[in-house]
Parts: C-alpha cells; structure tokens; sequence
C-alpha cells in the first residue's frame, strides 16, 4: 500500500469496523471494500486490536504508514537513542528509547507531521506540552520531555513519555467484563487522575480504554499529550485552546463510541466531558460491552445522542443500585445532568469502595439497605412528565402512612467523606421563585446548588412531582441533609380561583413532605432536613417554632434534626439574591456544623 488516499481508505474502513461487534468486522470490511491491499491491511489491524487502537485516530499525510517504522535502532533524537519500535499508525511511531543524559529507558512518541505541521502550531505544541508535563499524578503517564528532529527530510516533533509495562485496558476487556471490585478501583483511579487534570484546567477529550494501561503499580492514564487546554479565569484567550490542540487543525479526538453527545455534535467541551467518556468506560468494565454500539457510525452517533443503555448490573448476580445510579449520572445526555466534577466522582466510588464486606464484596451489592447509601447520585434529567389531580396525592398521602414502618436491623449507613445535600424541588410554574431560572427551565434547586458552590458538600437535585414516589431514591443517596421547600409536592394549577382547594392541596402536600421526611429519618439515623419557606406559613418567628414543634410532635423521629429557614424578601425572594444565598449558606454550615 503506497498512495495516501488507500491509506486514507483504511483509515476510514478500520474506525468504521472498530464500531462494530469482532463478529461482524470483517463482513464490513469486504462489503466496503474493492480493493485486496487495503482490505488485507484494515484486517491485519484488526487482528492485532486493541493493541492497534489509539494509533489510528488522525489522517496519515503519506509519511507514516501502519506497521512502518521510520527509525531503526540506533537512532537518535538529541539526546534519546533508540531501542526498537513499540507500535506505528496514523498517529505516527512509539519508540522504546534510553535516555542517554539520565540512563532511564523511556517512550518515545514521533508525531506525524500532519498533527504539528501548521507553522503557527509549533510554538503552542511546545508551550502546552510543557503544560501537561507539569500534571504530576501516580495514575497519569509522565510526560517527560517534548522535542524536534528531522527525519527523512520532514521535521517533525516528538514527545518523551514515562515507558510503561503491561497491557491496555482495550486489551484486557476483549477477554470480557472485570470483577466488580476491581472495575470499581481501576474506575476510582481513573476519576482521580481527571480530577487532578481538570484542576489543572487540561480536559483529556480522548478517555477510552485504549488509552488506559493497566501496570502492575496501577491504572494509567495515557496521552495527555493531545488532550485540550481549557480557558481558566484569568487566562489570555491566546494562552488558552478554543478549537485547536496538540493534534493541530481539524481533528475530532476520540473513538465515537465514547463521545460525549457535545463532542460528537462539535460543540464546545469541558470536564464533564471526559466524565461521559468515564462512565462508558466504567460501564465496559462492568459489562464487559459498550455502553453504546450500533451496525454503523450514524446509527451509533444516534444511540449516543438518543438511547440511554440499561444499568450495568443489573442482571448480574449481585445487582448495584448505586453504581448504576453513579454511571447513568456520568452517562446523562446534557452536560448540567451529569456529575459536575471528577472529583465528586472519586468520592462516590470512595464510598462504595469503602464499604466492602468481609467476603469482598462491595456491601452496595445488598441492594436499598443504606449499603447503597454510600454513594451521592444526582438525578438525571430534569424534564418529568408531571402528572397531578389532588385525588391523586390524597392517595399518595394515605400510601406512605400506610407504609410508615421502620424496618428493623438494618445496617447503618456508612459516613460520607464529604457531605451530601439532597435538593428536593418541584420544577412546576408557580414552585420556581426566580422567573429568569424559570425561563431557562430550572428550578429553585439549580439556585440553590448555584449558592451552595463553594462549600465543601456534594449536592444532589430530585426534581418532584404532586405523586412523587422516590423516597428509596433519596435514601440511597445517603444524604446528610435534605433540602426543600414546604410546597415542592404541590401542583396548585389544579386550584386556580378557589383558595380553599389550594389550601386543602398545600396542606396536603405539605403533610405528605414530612411523612417523607420521617421515612428518611427512621432509615438513616444521622440525615437531617432543612425547609425555607417565604412566609406564607411562617409569618413569624413565633409561628416558625410553633410549625416545627408541631411536626416534632406528629414525627418524633425528627427532633432535633428538622431546621427550619424564612427566606426574607416574600414573593420577590431569590436565592441568585447575594444576601439571601449568604444567608443559607449559612444556615446549611450551622446544621452540618461546617466550618
């Protein structure tokens, strides 16, 4: 294979087969396909993946061709000299190679020219390689080094990377799913490497298992060297990347299946980004399949735009509802759904990780028992289909004082390494105070989560409803603090024009809230709950007592746990208001007694 439009061809075809099942690859590759040379060449790659992945994700500028080193051994690049060729692809070459200054064997990475070849790309290769190379985290490949050599008449760059022994992740799973607890810990490294990049301001846009390497001393993140730089406050716009990265111009990191819906439609991306990717990883790891697979590219970009996969263990002998939780919150199609930050996520599977029994087993595989509790999930989406009729939470009400047993002898949920704020809010006109949230479909929630930002706490929305039945879900979140309003289970449309209906629906709603909150208290003895109101109940400070000691009275598993906050201001009170958003940050750090 000589001419860049056959290598071009294979480049196409073997992404193209990547997509699909092993089964099935070569099927495409002959259907696709007349010509015998590039067929045998997508096939020999194809053999030799996963261990060929990676290599292949930017066009070949007629330089580097698959399987075609253009160094022997001997070789040198300055001070590096060459051992022997590790892999090739369109990418260019990997090098095991000793450096001669400091006697250490190391990776050396030839780029190909068509990835640094703009002039003006040079220069900000060299500056953001250089910023990579200061990440320093035991699960992220070193980046040791950054130069340039000619070779065969073409300059070129290349990048000098801690050597690494062992065997990608791509490689592992062809041999199928990884055990729970391994793929939790491989999974806990993973996150905490992004954390460490995305505090760094550096999104990796290519997490896939072919660029994961298991070690004997741990996971490995690899090439850090193509990731993107994200503009941070106080950045120059020049100093940062918009469209452009290591890999130059026009390049679309990543295999699709892995891609974030942004990403796959070219917007913009960040860190939530690289926690898509994360969590169809993790899902792989657990499954031992693709969290996302279709027959062809668009039919998979389309799975990724539109289809939510089902829960990675569920079926599994063991079933997890709190990693199942964990993962569809990294797998939600809007980015404000996700998990927002890595490091949320490495605190999550801390806690489930944490709580593994004396057979090895994660306790979180108990099921809805506070083993699940663990783990702080964020409800995903924020658009319910809302169904409401004051019948209808009559039933509800009359439902959960039916089931208002505590359970007995269960075990106690575990303390989480930071504390969790379950947000509960109705998204419904007339619930959301503020008409700029309202207008951009959020709720009191998102406001408040918004003024809640620079505690040390994980906060979690559930979006209500009039009939909301998700108690266990906030019990599996093991929350430290429930938030609401009083009227979060209230739909008044039904009560337009007759104030007695709306008063018998809000006290309705109202009773039904703390029957929830007593639920909550009994399974989890250290949850506490906090209700703001605008007054309409608490006219006054001597109300406000009168209201809780009457609860306490009704549920006296909340004494001493039921707080109580006046949003001042009545009907124009906003927590985007500074002064009020102070004052319940305040409120919050007194009833978890944070500093």
């Amino acid at each position: 294979m000589s001419t860049p439009r056959q290598w071009e061809e294979v480049r196409e075809l073997f992404q193209a087969a990547l997509e699909l099942p092993p089964e099935a690859r070569e099927a495409l590759v002959r259907e696709r396909t007349t010509d015998p040379v590039v067929a045998d060449e997508v096939l020999s790659l194809l053999r030799v993946h996963p261990q060929a992945e990676g290599f292949l994700s930017s066009p070949a500028d007629g330089g580097s061709l698959p399987g075609r080193a253009r160094l022997v051994a001997g070789s040198r690049l300055g001070a590096f000299e060459i051992v022997g060729l590790i892999g090739a692809g369109g990418m260019g070459e990997v090098y095991r190679a000793r450096d001669t200054r400091l006697d250490r064997t190391v990776a050396v990475k030839v780029l190909s020219s068509s990835l640094t070849g703009d002039p003006s790309g040079r220069e900000r290769f060299e500056r953001e390689a250089r910023l990579v190379s200061q990440l320093n985290h035991p699960h992220i490949c070193t980046l040791h080094d950054v130069g340039a050599a000619t070779i065969d008449g073409d300059g070129v760059q290349f990048l000098v990377m801690e050597l690494l022994e062992g065997e990608t992740l791509a490689a592992r799973l062809s041999r199928g799913p990884i055990p729970v607890e391994q793929a939790l810990n491989h999974g806990l490294q993973i996150a905490d490497a992004l954390a460490s990049a995305h505090a760094a301001g550096i999104v990796h846009r290519d997490v896939k298992p072919a660029n994961i390497m298991l070690t004997k001393s741990g996971v490995k993140l690899l090439d850090f060297g193509l990731a993107r730089l994200r503009a941070r406050a106080g950045d120059d716009e020049s100093d940062a990347v918009s469209s452009h990265s290591l890999t130059g111009h026009g390049l679309v990191l990543g295999t699709i299946a892995y891609m974030a819906p942004e990403q796959v439609r070219g917007a913009d991306t960040d860190a939530r980004t690289d926690l898509f990717a994360f969590g169809a990883v993790l899902y792989e790891m657990l499954t031992g399949r693709r969290a996302f697979s279709a027959a062809s590219e668009p039919a998979l970009v389309a799975a990724i735009l539109e289809h939510q996969p089902p829960p990675p263990t569920r079926g599994q002998p063991l079933a997890l509802p709190a990693v199942d939780h964990l993962v569809a919150a990294c797998l939600a199609k809007d980015p404000g759904d996700r998990w927002q930050h890595a490091g949320d996520v490495v605190h999550a599977l801390r806690s489930v990780i944490g709580q593994g029994t004396d057979s090895g087993q994660p306790q979180a595989a108990l099921g809805g028992h506070g083993a699940a509790g663990g783990v702080p999930v964020r409800a995903v989406g924020r658009r319910w289909l809302l169904h409401a009729g004051w019948a209808s939470v009559a039933a509800a009400v009359g439902l959960l004082v039916g089931t208002m047993r505590p359970t007995t002898a269960e075990p106690a949920a575990a303390v989480n390494p930071r504390p969790v704020v379950v947000l509960m809010d109705s998204p419904l006109p007339g619930r959301v105070y503020d008409a700029r949230t309202l207008a951009a479909g959020g709720t009191n929630a998102d406001d408040v989560s918004d003024a809640l930002r620079d505690l040390q706490v994980l906060t979690f929305k559930e979006n209500t409803s009039p009939i909301w039945h998700r108690e266990e879900q906030v019990r599996a979140q093991n929350p430290d603090l429930v938030v609401s309003h009083l009227s979060c289970l209230l739909d008044q449309r039904f009560a337009i024009g007759n104030p007695s209906l709306y008063d018998h629906l809000f006290s309705v709603a109202e009773s039904r809230l703390m029957g929830v909150f007593g639920y909550l208290a009994t399974a989890n003895p250290r949850v506490r709950f906090l209700v703001y109101s605008r007054g309409r109940v608490w006219p006054t400070p001597e109300a406000e007592a009168t209201w809780t000691a009457g609860v306490v009275a009704r549920f006296p598993q909340l004494r001493g746990r039921l707080f109580t906050m006046l949003v001042p201001g009545g009907a124009a009170a906003t927590f985007r208001d500074p002064m009020i958003a102070e004052g319940l940050r305040t409120r919050i750090r007194q009833t978890l007694a944070l500093p």
